[in-house]
């Protein structure tokens, strides 16, 4: 058998570690199956379950042609006319949720 037909494993030259040098792999870790399951926070039925349901809302309505920073519950913080004006007031929060609540976003989801 020439060297061309070897079966032998050989690692090609400068090509970095390779499994055997490395060592033994974990095929599972930091399994989350030994963690304590945290249960979902339940909500308010009259609660909106999403952008979408908070749109059909009477308080949004009542903020039609202002742009709207929300809780991530969809709770209003603030309204104002531009989201530059909501970012210099709310310059804390991190992740910002804020939606332009227009007139045919209303109808579309209502």
């Amino acid at each position: 058998m020439t060297d061309s037909q070897s079966t032998e494993f050989r690692p090609l030259p400068n090509a970095g570690p390779t499994m055997s040098r490395v060592g033994r792999v974990d095929l599972h870790p930091r399994s989350t199956q030994d963690r304590p399951v945290t249960p979902a926070r339940s909500r308010n039925p009259e609660e909106p379950a999403g952008l979408a349901e908070w749109l059909k809302t009477p308080e949004a309505s009542r903020h039609v042609g202002q742009w709207v920073l929300l809780t991530h519950d969809y709770e209003v913080i603030d309204s104002a006319l531009s989201p530059s004006e909501l970012l210099d007031h709310h310059r804390d929060i991190t992740n910002p949720l804020i939606v332009l609540v227009k007139p045919q976003n209303l109808r579309f989801v209502g």
